[in-house]
């Protein structure tokens, strides 16, 4: 029978690669290599292939990069085209990219929100709790896109509305 494609959401980072898990029911499925370097890298494309091969996706939503960060970002720009390559490859399916900055205005209403503003305006708003801010971050990231495919679940606002903008396909 015809299975409607899913969304997958990516939060990407240094520490890990995490998809979303209650948004949708999967099991954890939370990418942390262990090696280091290019070693590192290719651990991250090949789990991030085989995630993806046997799924029926219709878009993936990721978290862009955050062009304001001064430490690391040769690392996150390598890892970010790793992971991107690797989707690009293994799907036939568009990605949606969400500056962090637009994405913290979303949930919390300022663009410069900390990492524990996340999660608790993650809670305030859709009563999900998180101890892990990549998981709570892969949760906003999913309402973003379900409310950018106009699958939203709650009264949009015009702020959200307007942050809605701020992206495209």
């Amino acid at each position: 029978p015809y299975r409607k494609p899913r969304m997958y959401l990516l939060i990407v980072s240094l520490v890990s690669v995490s998809p979303d898990n209650k948004f949708h029911g999967s099991t954890d499925t939370t990418i942390k290599p262990k090696t280091n370097g290019y070693v590192r890298l290719a651990e991250i494309r090949d789990a991030v292939t085989s995630l993806f091969q046997l799924r029926a996706i219709g878009m993936v939503a990721i978290e862009n990069y955050s062009f304001a960060s001064k430490f690391q970002t040769h690392q996150m720009g390598e890892l970010g085209g790793v992971v991107r390559l690797a989707l690009s490859e293994t799907l036939q399916a568009p990605f949606l990219l969400v500056p962090p900055q637009t994405l913290k205005q979303f949930v919390c209403g300022k663009g410069n929100a900390k990492k524990d503003e996340m999660l608790l305006g993650v809670y305030k708003r859709w009563g999900q709790s998180y101890s892990d801010n990549n998981q709570a971050d892969a949760f906003a990231l999913a309402a973003f896109a379900a409310a950018y495919l106009g699958r939203e679940w709650w009264r949009l606002s015009e702020q959200d509305k307007h942050c809605l903008t701020k992206c495209s396909l």
